[in-house]
């Protein structure tokens, strides 16, 4: 068939669309799958204020195939569904450490700033203004 590449998967059958139209549906589809998450999400360059219930909870993730503990910081924000999300970070960070010592002080908001990415990605705390 002439509409087929050599996987025998059907091209061109689809309505064209232009590169800034592909790029707005996908932001479009990244920002309702954040939306819907439990787990907050902070892009590298993005500060945000967040509001603690003081709840935390430790749970193992697999990253890369390899077992990592996390620690989950309960928000106030909720899911579409009514679900806490929380603010997660590596349960030995420097981060996971700051957070607890905040909140055992009694701090619920606070101002996170994010730099960087993947292994490289750092957490900077506030207390607003």
């Amino acid at each position: 068939m002439e509409n087929e590449n050599r996987n025998g998967i059907g091209i061109g059958e689809g309505k064209q669309k232009s590169l800034d139209e592909l790029m707005q549906e996908l932001d479009k589809q990244k920002q309702e799958q954040q939306q819907n998450s439990r787990f907050l999400v902070l892009e590298p360059g993005k500060q945000k204020i967040l509001h603690f219930t003081g709840n935390v909870y430790e749970r193992t993730a697999v990253i890369n195939g390899a077992p990592s503990e996390k620690l989950d910081f309960e928000l106030e924000d909720k899911t579409p569904s009514g679900e806490n999300k929380v603010f997660s970070v590596g349960k030995k960070s420097r981060t996971a450490r700051e957070l607890v010592a905040l909140l055992k002080q009694g701090k619920r908001v606070l101002s996170i700033a994010r730099s960087g990415s993947g292994t490289d990605t750092r957490y900077q705390i506030f207390l607003p203004d």
